[in-house]
C-alpha cells in the first residue's frame, strides 16, 4: 500500500509536445509511464466538448491515472482479482455498463447535431386549488374561448396561474417538444394532425393547461440560438443558457431514442411474475439472462452496497428492469464500439482500475493499525522537546508508552485514514475535472 499512499516518486511532466508523430510522456512513476494519448482518449470519453486542455489540467488527469494504476497493481498483488465478485464485475457488469454508456454518447452526439422539433405555443395554466374542480374551471374557460366569447390572450391575462407568461397573453415562445410532458405533447400532436390551434384542457403534472399552437418549427442549434436570443433579450449569460437548453434537448432526445429501441427489442417482464424455477429468466434475440447470472448480480450488489435496499420485491423488480435494459442497449452498441474501439478499451481499463482502487480503499479503512517501536520513540522525542521548552522533567520512556499507547494508536489510525481519504478524493477529482471542461 506504500506505493499508493506515498506519491513522492511521481514526476509530472505536463508539457505538451508539438512534435509530429510523437506521444509525449505526461507523468512517470515507479511502475511505468502515462502517455498523452491515454489522457486525451479518457477526456474524449467523458466529454463531448473539444475544448483545448491546458498543460496543468493534463498533468492532474495524468496523476489520477497513476493513482488508480498503482492501486490496481496492489489489488493484483493481493489476488483481489480472484474474488468472485470482482470477476463478475470485470467480465459481466463492466462491459455491459460501458457499452451502454458509449452508445448513449453516440446517440446524444447525433442528437446535438440534428434538427429538433419546437412548438411555438401560448398557454393558460390552472393550478389545483382547495374546494375547486380545476378541470371543470378550465373547461368553462375553454368553452368561452372556443365560442368566441373571450380572446385567448385576454383569458390568459385574467386566469393563468403562470403570471410571467400571462403578461404576454400566455406566450411561451418556442418550446422544445421533447421537454414537454407526454400528455401535453400528445395533445399538440393531435392538433397538428387535425390542423387545429386550440386544445381542450390537458392534465399535466403541474396542473391543467389549455394550449394554443401558433407554429411548428425544426431547428438546429444555430437556428435555435438565433430564435432564443430574440425571445430573451437582455438576459445575462445567454450563450450558456442556450448551450444548457440544447444539451438537455439532446439528452432527452437520446433517452427517448433508447426507450424506443428497448420497446422495439423486447418487453421486459415483471420480475414478480416470473416463476422462481424459470431459467433463463429473460430471453430475447440479443439478450440472455440466466438464473445463475441474476443471482450473481444480486450477490454482487449486496456485497458492494449493502443488503438493506435489496430485500423487498419492489426494489428487486426495479433492479431487474434496469439490468435487462442495460443489456438490451449494450447489445445494440457494437457499431458504436467498432467506431471507437481504442476509447472503449481505455475506458474499460479505467473503470476497472477505479473499482479496484475503491476496494483497496475499503480494505485500508477497515484494516488494523499497530504501533511500532519507531512510533513510540518519535512521539517520546516530541514529548522531551515539549518538556524542555516548558522547563519540566519528562516521564520515563516506559511510563510514557504505558500511559499513551491508546491515544497514540487512535492518532495513527486517524492519520492512515486521512491519508487514504485524500488519495480517494484525488482519484475522483479526475471525473469532476473533465465534466467541468
Amino acid at each position: 500500500m506504500k506505493k499508493i499512499l506515498s506519491l513522492a516518486s511521481l514526476l509530472f511532466l505536463a508539457v505538451i509536445s508539438s512534435q509530429c508523430g510523437k506521444d509525449p510522456v505526461l507523468a512517470t512513476y515507479d511502475g511505468g509511464k502515462i502517455m498523452e494519448s491515454r489522457v486525451l482518449a479518457l477526456h474524449s470519453i467523458y466529454s463531448l466538448s473539444q475544448k483545448e486542455l491546458s498543460p496543468d489540467v493534463l498533468g492532474r488527469m495524468a496523476r489520477e491515472i497513476v493513482l488508480t494504476s498503482l492501486a490496481a497493481q496492489d489489488a493484483k498483488s493481493k489476488d483481489m482479482e480472484q474474488n468472485s465478485n470482482v470477476v463478475f464485475f470485470r467480465d459481466v457488469l463492466l462491459p455491459v455498463k460501458i457499452k451502454q454508456s458509449m452508445y448513449l454518447q453516440e446517440i446524444k452526439k447525433d442528437a446535438l447535431e440534428e434538427k429538433q422539433t419546437f412548438y411555438k405555443i401560448k398557454h393558460i395554466l390552472f393550478r389545483p386549488e382547495p374546494n375547486i374542480d380545476t378541470m371543470q374551471k378550465a373547461t368553462e374557460i375553454f368553452n368561452q374561448i372556443e365560442s368566441g366569447q373571450k380572446k385567448f390572450d385576454a383569458a390568459a391575462k385574467e386566469f393563468s396561474a403562470d403570471k410571467k407568461s400571462a403578461e404576454k397573453g400566455g406566450d411561451l415562445g418556442y418550446v422544445p417538444a421533447v421537454t414537454l410532458p407526454a400528455s401535453v405533447r400528445t395533445s399538440i400532436e393531435k392538433l397538428i394532425r387535425e390542423k387545429k390551434k386550440l386544445s381542450s384542457p390537458i392534465s399535466a403534472p403541474y396542473g391543467v393547461q389549455i394550449i394554443y399552437l401558433e407554429s411548428v418549427k425544426k431547428m438546429d442549434r444555430k437556428s435555435f440560438a438565433s430564435v432564443w436570443k430574440k425571445q430573451n433579450k437582455n438576459v445575462p449569460n445567454i450563450e450558456n443558457q442556450i448551450d444548457m437548453i440544447w444539451q438537455r434537448v439532446a439528452g432527452d432526445t437520446s433517452r427517448n431514442t433508447m426507450n424506443e429501441i428497448i420497446s422495439g427489442l423486447a418487453s421486459i417482464p415483471d420480475l414478480s411474475a416470473i416463476p422462481e424455477s424459470a431459467d433463463p429468466i429473460f430471453q430475447s434475440a440479443n439478450v440472455h439472462v440466466a438464473r445463475s447470472e441474476w443471482n450473481k448480480y444480486i450477490e454482487f450488489m449486496r456485497w458492494r452496497f449493502g443488503a438493506e435496499r435489496m430485500e423487498d420485491p419492489e426494489s428487486l423488480s426495479r433492479m431487474f428492469n434496469g439490468y435487462v435494459r442495460e443489456k438490451l442497449i449494450a447489445a445494440k452498441a457494437e457499431s458504436a464500439i467498432a467506431r471507437n474501439q481504442k476509447a472503449y478499451d481505455i475506458r474499460y481499463q479505467r473503470e476497472y482500475d477505479v473499482f479496484l482502487y475503491e476496494i483497496m480503499g475499503r480494505e485500508i479503512m477497515n484494516r488494523s493499525v499497530a504501533l511500532t517501536e519507531e512510533d513510540y520513540k518519535a512521539a517520546y522525542d516530541r514529548k522531551i522537546v515539549e518538556a524542555s521548552s516548558a522547563g519540566t522533567k519528562p516521564v520515563s520512556y516506559s511510563d510514557f508508552k504505558k500511559n499513551n499507547a491508546a491515544s497514540l494508536l487512535t492518532e495513527k489510525q486517524q492519520q492512515e485514514k486521512n491519508k487514504w481519504e485524500q488519495e480517494l478524493l484525488a482519484a475522483h477529482k479526475f471525473q469532476s475535472l473533465v465534466k467541468q471542461k
